[in-house]
């Protein structure tokens, strides 16, 4: 290798760099932020109205054109009645079966060991509603 004779100014200038500390320190390049698409915002939740209620035992009434309405209808009242609403229907068709006969103790005697059942009375009750037919039982 051949040693390269360096001009005097040079040699100075380097030795002069070489005593000095540190190089200044530059503030660190800002690093590119990675820009996310802004996230569309979340939608609304959806407000539903509440469910309708189900179908009012007033508005189901007894139809009497036949004996199996009768009791599809009978049936289909009962089935939309609460426990309590059920326990008034039952004592209503006891009530108007009485009254039909006079009380209970004016029952024919084939009658008087037989459930009361609301055929006794589909005549009376032919066309109202549950509220109607509580409304008509003395």
């Amino acid at each position: 290798m051949r040693k390269s004779t360096l001009n005097p100014a040079l040699a100075m200038l380097l030795s002069a760099c070489s005593s000095l500390s540190s190089p200044p320190s530059l503030p660190p390049a800002p690093v590119a932020a990675t820009v996310e698409p802004p996230q569309p915002e979340a939608p609304p939740p959806v407000v539903r109205p509440p469910a309708p209620p189900p179908q009012p035992p007033s508005e189901i009434r007894i139809d009497n054109r036949s004996l199996e309405a009768f009791r599809e209808s009978w049936a289909r009242m009962r089935a939309s009645l609460s426990l309590a609403e059920l326990a008034a229907l039952n004592d209503a068709v006891a009530r108007l079966a009485f009254v039909r006969y006079g009380g209970a103790t004016n029952l024919p005697v084939n009658l008087r060991s037989s459930p009361i059942v609301p055929e006794l009375i589909r005549d009376r009750i032919a066309g109202l509603s549950y509220a109607e037919i509580i409304a008509l039982s003395p």
